[in-house]
């Protein structure tokens, strides 16, 4: 009856009042859920990849070690779980690629979970030549080859990467140079090109160098087909998310993962991650000590332009990789009802990946299944 009294404009506009109010007190839960971000296409992700069931850890695991790419940190964290069997054993074991490893690595196979990392490509080029510059393995392998390696600082340090990029890249062509491809034309180190989805198509039990020049240029198509056909894929810089993952997905079976994904898998108020001021037993292998470079973005133009002519193809599946592992992120955060990415940790790849064309914010935020 009270209602009543007001005209039919005032009750329009009280309606909406009580409208925003309901929004307003419904935000948080909003937010943390992001049940506006493409959550049907989150469901269909679920329903159609392997990327959503539980991880069983008295299961064998099988993790693919491609270089550079953050195994040797992961194959640590798997041992810290104690799954049931998991090859390699050591860090330091085979680094295969996943035909192999899938077909000829071990046995029983099959009944395994496949499990690998990526990493940006721009910063696995970088990653790979640092390897081969300051690791001892890198140092002695490299001896006697002509391997760039004689830069003192920062500054040093980049004319040597930027001549051992021009050995495989001709940069006025944008072409890579084809007969470079056997062991003493890579230093007998590393052959960065499209080196990721190398590991991701080739049937060598070696995918350092590539074992032809078809290898240069791997099948797009192949290289996702057999991406989607892993159980979980670790983003490199994205460690402590990817981690979170892989607990949650593990969680039914282990208290301490439990404890883990509560305490640090969530954004505080000032949406920092929780784990950034918690200690947290997260394994970080370091195989160098050598100088270390914080941004790549800053390169010189015609250097960004080599490693691009050298990564397209693994820039395809990093693309890929980086929706898939968003809408991974979403239905977690989904299942524990709060946000696990934070916008400190977003904010601080804005300009790193813009060269992936993309914005992962907006990618985290708006992004759906591809």
């Amino acid at each position: 009856p009270v209602f009543s009294r007001f005209s039919r404009r005032h009750r329009q506009f009280l309606m909406l009042v009580a409208a925003i109010v309901v929004i307003l007190q419904l935000r948080p839960f909003l937010w943390d859920n992001q049940l506006w971000a493409n959550g049907s296409a989150d469901m269909r992700m679920c329903a159609e990849t392997n990327r959503c069931r539980t991880l069983e850890r008295d299961r064998r695991f099988s993790f693919v070690h491609i270089s550079k790419s953050g195994g040797a940190s992961w194959i640590g964290e798997l041992k810290a779980t104690g799954v049931g069997a998991l090859y390699p054993e050591e860090a330091a074991g085979p680094e295969h690629s996943v035909v192999y490893q899938v077909r000829n690595a071990h046995q029983y196979d099959h009944l395994s979970y496949h499990l690998t990392s990526l990493r940006s490509p721009r910063h696995h080029t970088w990653s790979l030549w640092a390897e081969c510059r300051w690791d001892p393995w890198g140092k002695r392998t490299t001896k006697k080859t002509g391997f760039p390696n004689s830069g003192t600082d920062i500054e040093g340090d980049l004319k040597d990467f930027t001549e051992w990029i021009g050995h495989f890249v001709d940069e006025k062509n944008h072409t890579i140079y084809e007969g470079r491809i056997s062991n003493d034309g890579s230093y007998r180190c590393y052959h960065p090109a499209n080196y990721q989805s190398r590991a991701l198509t080739v049937q060598a039990g070696n995918p350092h160098m590539p074992d032809s020049a078809a290898d240069i240029f791997p099948d797009t198509t192949i290289a996702r087909q057999t991406y989607d056909f892993m159980d979980w894929v670790a983003i490199t810089e994205f460690y402590h998310e990817s981690k979170c993952l892989l607990y949650h997905r593990m969680e039914p079976n282990s208290p301490s993962m439990q404890e883990y994904v509560d305490r640090t898998c969530h954004c505080r108020p000032d949406n920092i991650a929780a784990g950034a001021d918690v200690a947290t037993t997260d394994v970080n292998v370091q195989h160098y000590k050598g100088r270390r470079r914080k941004t790549l973005w800053d390169l010189p133009e015609s250097l960004l332009a080599s490693i691009a002519d050298l990564t397209s193809i693994d820039v395809v599946i990093y693309r890929a990789a980086l929706a898939q592992f968003m809408a991974e992120i979403r239905w977690m955060e989904a299942e524990v009802g709060h946000r696990v990415f934070c916008e400190s940790v977003l904010e601080k790849w804005e300009h790193e990946f813009e060269y992936l064309n993309l914005s992962v914010s907006e990618l985290y935020h708006y992004g759906t299944y591809p």
